[in-house]
């Protein structure tokens, strides 16, 4: 694995999952997005504390600052507002275009399956 990608650390249900430091991508986000959602479901988190309970979880230095410096107004944010300023402000500019390259150029190998 890359050392320089972010990462996901899932520590059950239980706990809110962890975005670790490095350069976040899309699929990491999304890994990120939907554990904080299972959580979510799982605790019972009201809407109006779920980007405090996802603050928690964020390990970066620099990330943390931009969520401590703003944490009033972020905390206020619904769940989806929050994502959306978290996605335009630490994923790459380019990110979507990334990702559509990624997925354009895949193909499938003799070992992998077709499956209906």
């Amino acid at each position: 694995m890359n050392s320089s990608v972010t990462t996901v650390v899932l520590s059950g249900l239980h706990k809110i999952s962890t975005l670790t430091s490095r350069e976040l991508t899309i699929e990491i986000f999304m890994r990120w997005k939907n554990a904080c959602e299972d959580y979510f479901e799982i605790k019972d988190v009201k809407n109006e504390k779920k980007v405090t309970h996802a603050g928690t979880g964020l390990q970066d230095l620099l990330v943390q600052d931009w969520y401590h410096s703003d944490v009033a107004r972020l905390c206020s944010l619904s769940w989806d507002d929050f994502t959306k300023e978290f996605k335009m402000r630490w994923l790459s500019s380019d990110w979507n275009v990334k990702a559509r390259n990624e997925l354009t150029c895949r193909c499938q190998t003799n070992e992998e399956l077709f499956k209906d």
